[in-house]
């Protein structure tokens, strides 16, 4: 499952969540977060980092300032934070619950979760059970930014897609394994004020350049490797499972099987919806995977221009779907909970972690904002375009319905962590 603002600027991995709605105007939700910052100290109860920084802030509250938390059936969010315990449980007593985090916010190390992790395994799945336990061990803290007190929440999913393993007129598309002459350069190596960052490209007669970009490759130059995994019969689906970082296959021999991410050529991202918006195609206050979808089934002269404006192009690897219930892998390549696992910024925010979201639930076109979308989230993903304290992706599940919430979902809310209760101690 990856993998970013609303359609204007520039996942993937699933491991990297996407959110489909910005990332089509403004940035892509899919590749690695490379951002990187320097741990601070904290000292008082509305904490913050040095002023450059700006950003987190965050103030201790009470459960009873969480909006919605008793109206929540906690019961879905264990199920999801079991799995990211069983992941914890495995890291050593002194590592960080994530390497990607600062120390910002006070998420301790393994071992501060290790015994929560422990009861929490052995929890049934009962919304009365799991609230007497978060609220026994956990503390939660609001999270602001100083540019922005209230935060951009988007969503993304798994989309369904009609395939084949062979090659034929009715399926062109094909979803492509890494190529060999991929290659990664991690900047620390050569400077460490660039831990995290890296680039993308390939060596050509001794010298490293950028790697193909989408015209190139559907144009077939990579054509000379075996990399085919399947092919499709929808450019356009092709297109989204980029966006998405992964896709659900419904094969022609009626077996089922799962393309997740497995790599980007290192290509900057371009939204098509901003290049629809300029060209007076689709209004900017309409722009939807949906629309969009639509202005391209109407004009299929100009579909390829305009999907090869993103010069991105993603690579996938098979993962065999032992559960068809369960989700596609998420960063930390545990399984997805529809409504439940949240994408995040990890220098912000550690894998594994709960957080309280306060939003409302996706605004479909032309209509005024539904009902509240309150939930206990498990951080479990992350997007190249997921910047910042107040930053998340929903993931919400695979197929047509989960894309449809997804399409729409751009929306404003306050976002709450929780830390275990004894990191706070000594913190006036």
């Amino acid at each position: 499952m990856r993998k970013t603002l609303p359609f204007f600027s520039s996942p993937q991995s699933f491991g990297a969540g996407l959110c489909l709605v910005a990332s089509l105007v403004l940035a892509a939700c899919s590749g690695e977060d490379v951002s990187n910052q320097s741990p601070q100290t904290q000292s008082s109860k509305t904490h913050s980092p040095k002023a450059e920084q700006q950003t987190p802030i965050w103030e201790q509250v009470t459960f009873a300032d969480l909006p919605g938390w008793q109206s929540d059936d906690l019961s879905g969010a264990l199920q999801a934070f079991q799995k990211s315990c069983a992941h914890i449980l495995k890291k050593a007593p002194s590592a960080p619950l994530d390497g990607k985090t600062t120390e910002a916010i006070p998420y301790g190390v393994a071992q501060d979760w290790q015994p929560l992790c422990r009861q929490a395994q052995s929890i049934k799945s009962t919304n009365t059970a799991m609230r007497a336990f978060i609220e026994a061990s956990f503390t939660p803290l609001l999270v602001t930014d100083e540019k922005r007190p209230q935060g951009l929440f988007t969503g993304y999913y798994e989309p369904e897609i009609k395939a084949s393993r062979t090659r034929s007129t009715r399926y062109a598309t094909p979803f492509l394994a890494k190529p060999a002459d991929l290659l990664t350069l991690k900047l620390e190596q050569f400077d460490p004020s660039l831990k995290g960052k890296s680039i993308r490209g390939r060596v050509e007669a001794g010298r490293f350049i950028p790697y193909h970009e989408r015209a190139e490759i559907d144009a077939g130059v990579l054509d000379g490797q075996p990399l085919a995994l399947a092919w499709a019969q929808d450019p356009v689906d092709v297109f989204f499972a980029h966006i998405q970082g992964s896709a659900r296959l419904k094969l022609d021999d009626g077996s089922v099987t799962r393309m997740a991410f497995a790599g980007k050529n290192g290509r900057p991202y371009r939204a098509i919806g901003r290049d629809l918006v300029a060209r007076g195609a689709i209004p900017k206050d309409q722009v939807s995977m949906q629309s969009i979808r639509a202005w391209l089934a109407q004009n299929p002269a100009s579909r390829d221009e305009i999907l090869q404006l993103n010069p991105s192009y993603i690579f996938f690897r098979e993962v065999a779907i032992k559960n068809i219930d369960l989700g596609p892998p998420g960063a930390a390549n545990i399984p997805l909970t529809p409504n439940r696992s949240l994408a995040v910024d990890r220098s912000v925010h550690p894998l594994g972690a709960l957080m309280w979201l306060d939003s409302h639930e996706p605004q479909r076109a032309g209509g005024a904002k539904t009902k509240p979308f309150q939930h206990l989230m498990v951080a479990q993903d992350t997007g190249s375009a997921i910047k910042g304290a107040v930053r998340g992706d929903v993931f919400f599940g695979s197929g047509p319905q989960a894309g449809e919430s997804a399409g729409h979902m751009a929306m404003d809310g306050q976002l709450y962590t929780l830390v275990p209760k004894h990191l706070l101690s000594g913190i006036n």
